[in-house]
This record gives structure tokens, C-alpha cells and sequence, in this order.
């Protein structure tokens, strides 16, 4: 769903998130996407190292961003 909300493709996202490296480069780039809609500083390196490292955070933080949510945020305080 977080794909949809940045205008991509829910069902190719999904399934290349499976993909081991794919996946990582994937979800790197949504959460990328999601940076530049919210105008929050950051780069692919840190995405890719956050989709690999912290994946369930980083899924967490970015349906927050866009859900409006409180809770977890990409932007530091």
C-alpha cells in the first residue's frame, strides 16, 4: 500500500520485495519516493541500509509518514 500512495505499482513492489537484493533495491527505492513527497533529507545508501538492516521499521515509518499516523517517524526531532 505504501507503493500506491507514492504512485507505484502495490503488486510489483510486493513481489520484488521477496527477492533478496531486488527486494532491498525495491523497498529502498519506495521509501525514496517517500522521502521526496514529505521533503525529508536522506539518501539511497541510507534507504538501501534501513530496507536491509531495519525492514519492519522502515515499513512501519513510512506508512506513518503517509497515514499521518503518530508513532515511528523518517524525520529526526
Amino acid at each position: 500500500m505504501t507503493a500506491e500512495k507514492v504512485g507505484e505499482s502495490c503488486c510489483l513492489y510486493g513481489f520484488l520485495s521477496i527477492l533478496g537484493p531486488i527486494g532491498i533495491w525495491s523497498r529502498a527505492k519506495i521509501r525514496g519516493k517517500v522521502r521526496e513527497t514529505k521533503g525529508i533529507d536522506g539518501s539511497f545508501g541510507g534507504d538501501c541500509l534501513m530496507a536491509w538492516f531495519c525492514g519492519l521499521c522502515a515499513l512501519v515509518q513510512e506508512a506513518n509518514e503517509l497515514g499521518g499516523h503518530q508513532g515511528m517517524s523518517m524525520v529526526r526531532e
